[in-house]
């Protein structure tokens, strides 16, 4: 069944065509152990229960894989991300193995480190026509691609971290995680003048975390900050960077353009305006909501994420889309 084509049709474009059969081939080459820890009914509790804190979770795990199957895992994940999510996510991944480094040259151990420790669940069955779900997740990685068998797919929730967002010593030193979107959230408040700062600001003290973490309900977070209508067009440019920074990490065939849409956008920031100090930042707009952490007191630690205020996960988007249908 990993091999099988299907064709375009109006319930599902090519782009979503080709993340199934990824999501297919992925699954023929499980053997029977392997399919029952990464495979899961569309309606399981699991679905919903994501996390971006190192813990055991639901799905196969990249360590418990063959290499071919490693592959296979990352064709599916640049099928629904593009080329620059999936890059995203590897180097975050390749974090851990820092943060391991970190731990044994100071001669501890911290073996619960590992670039492989990130698992991939399916939840339904991958197919044109048919709703079903992906997560891909690990410390600091929580993503959730949904299809509702129409045409629609989402990717929220989507949360991405890092620690430590710039890697100073080692072999690895000199790679930094997550910098469009750090540069281009200081660029903006930057940019503010008095008026649109005072509108903006939140105040001197930072969140210890992003605001909507797992299991909170998801709305809308108040005060809203400065609107897009009160920024100048070098400012609105800089909004839209930043928004299609983060947005950018999905497949643009799979992606909705209203996740893009700032023309009702806030901004919104407390804390300092340099990179070594800590700080938070929030976008949201019509659709969606960002937030941009320096969190637990370390300014080279980061959580950020986005999530789709009309097709999250949580607000179970798929069951409800469904349960719409089968009342017609």
């Amino acid at each position: 069944a990993g091999s099988r084509q299907e064709p375009a049709t109006a319930a599902g474009g090519a782009s979503e065509v080709r993340m199934a059969a990824a999501a297919r081939s992925w699954i023929a080459s499980l053997d029977p152990g392997q399919r029952t820890a990464a495979l899961f009914p569309l309606d399981a509790p699991q679905r919903l229960a994501w996390h971006f804190i190192p813990r055991a979770r639901p799905g196969l795990a990249l360590k418990d894989m063959r290499e071919e199957q490693r592959v296979l895992a990352g064709c599916l994940l640049e099928a629904a991300l593009g080329g620059q999510g999936a890059a995203q996510i590897k180097t975050v991944r390749e974090l851990d193995d820092v943060l391991r480094w970190m731990a044994e040259k100071d001669g501890g151990r911290a073996d619960h480190r590992d670039a492989l420790l990130y698992a991939l669940a399916v939840f339904g069955e991958p197919a044109a026509g048919r709703a079903w779900s992906f997560r891909f997740e690990g410390h600091h990685v929580s993503v959730t691609v949904s299809c509702d068998g129409a045409g629609g797919v989402a990717f929220s929730p989507y949360f991405i971290g890092a620690a430590p967002a710039l890697v100073r010593e080692g072999p690895r030193a000199g790679l930094r995680a997550l910098a469009q979107e750090q540069d281009l959230g200081l660029s903006l408040f930057a940019s503010l003048d008095e008026e649109q700062r005072a509108r903006a600001f939140l105040g001197q003290d930072v969140p210890r975390d992003i605001l909507i973490p797992p299991g909170a309900e998801l709305k809308r977070l108040e005060p809203a900050g400065v609107p897009a209508a009160a920024l100048d067009p070098l400012q609105r440019d800089i909004l839209e960077r930043l928004v299609r920074a983060y947005v950018a990490d999905t497949e643009e065939g799979l992606r909705d353009p209203a996740l893009l849409d700032t023309q009702k956008a806030w901004f919104a920031w407390a804390g300092a305006g340099e990179r070594d100090r800590l700080h938070y930042y929030r976008v949201q707009t019509e659709r969606i909501v960002i937030e941009f952490v320096t969190t637990q007191g370390d300014t080279n630690h980061i959580h950020a994420g986005w999530r789709d205020f009309e097709r999250d996960a949580t607000r179970d988007w798929l069951l409800a889309h469904l349960a719409a249908e089968g009342a017609r």
